[in-house]
């Protein structure tokens, strides 16, 4: 919460040197989601409340470079059609 309070948002930056713990368990809760999106099973780590709870603070599951990038595949996608 304090990252959200200081910079309104919780886009933890992938190298963020003022907190390597916390970029390294936010990487971590991605992972683990990613893991449920793709097997339908939430990780022992990871529960079905915490992923609610992440979420009401605002957690974006895919970091917004990867968001961007995936925006910009489709675009081109379309283009090529």
């Amino acid at each position: 919460r304090e990252f959200k309070e200081r910079f309104g948002h919780c886009d933890v930056p992938l190298h963020y040197p003022e907190n390597k713990t916390l970029s390294t368990w936010v990487q971590s809760q991605r992972k683990w989601y990613r893991h449920f999106i793709n097997n339908g099973k939430y990780a022992k780590k990871l529960t079905k409340e915490k992923v609610r709870d992440l979420e009401n603070l605002g957690f974006n599951w895919i970091p917004p470079a990867r968001a961007e990038n995936e925006q910009i595949w489709w675009k081109h996608f379309e283009d090529f059609k």
